[in-house]
């Protein structure tokens, strides 16, 4: 609990975002404990976990432990995202596919540049490995969602009647009950931390809705917190979960 008299037990907080414009207050004591766990974890990823993930994945690829190649193996030999998936769609048709030839193209991208970068020093740009591995983490989510029995569609009407089927988009999957039971704490605070909380990285809004308008805002630490959740949601525990 907050101490008494303390400045959280006085002034709410709010968060403003790049234009300026409140995104998020938080007034109650349980709102300004979350707030303050969620800064006190921005920061340790900014000023302690962002150097050292850099320096695993720096020295991974410059002594050539992470490849392309090894990726694949990894994700095809114990990964769920590297298997080859089947669901129903409309009239019970059967689909395949695969999470690894989605998610593959992205990181080739970012190894390429960080081939570049380890090579001739040059400032590197992750704005297309970022976008499009941040866009299938949410679809990856969904996936989870319904392997686990969760309804990811939200149904309603139209003022004429007509039934209108909205898919349900990360923001409401990532507070789904059956979904925060099967994540592990740490998972599942990590992705809301990165994906969706106004306080932390926000970076699935951000991208759907294009506020990041500068290439900065796409830099290394970045792309490694991307690469990470990826790794998250794929692991063993969870592979064995959904077999």
């Amino acid at each position: 609990r907050l101490k008494k008299g303390g400045i959280e037990q006085i002034a709410s907080k709010s968060i403003i975002d790049d234009s300026g414009h409140i995104a998020e207050t938080f007034n109650s004591e349980e709102e300004k404990i979350k707030s303050i766990i969620i800064e006190s974890a921005d920061y340790q990823i900014k000023f302690d976990l962002d150097i050292l993930i850099q320096e695993i994945f720096y020295h991974g690829i410059l002594k050539n432990k992470i490849t392309s190649d090894a990726f694949q193996k990894y994700f095809e030999e114990k990964s769920w995202l590297g298997k080859e998936l089947t669901r129903v769609i409309k009239q019970g048709e059967i689909e395949n596919y695969n999470w690894l030839e989605l998610i593959l193209p992205s990181f080739e991208s970012y190894l390429g540049i960080m081939q570049n970068l380890i090579q001739t020093g040059e400032v590197p740009n992750f704005i297309l490995s970022i976008d499009s591995m941040t866009l299938k983490i949410e679809g990856i989510i969904r996936d989870i969602c319904h392997r686990i029995g969760i309804k990811t569609i939200n149904i309603s009407k139209s003022k004429t009647g007509q039934k209108i089927i909205r898919e349900k988009d990360v923001n409401i999957l990532l507070h789904e009950p059956k979904l925060v039971e099967f994540l592990s704490k740490d998972d599942l605070f990590f992705l809301k931390y990165l994906l969706i909380e106004k306080a932390g990285k926000n970076l699935r809004n951000k991208i759907a809705h294009t506020l990041l308008i500068h290439k900065e805002n796409y830099h290394i630490g970045l792309v490694h917190l991307v690469i990470l959740a990826i790794l998250k949601l794929g692991k063993e525990e969870y592979t064995t979960k959904l077999e």
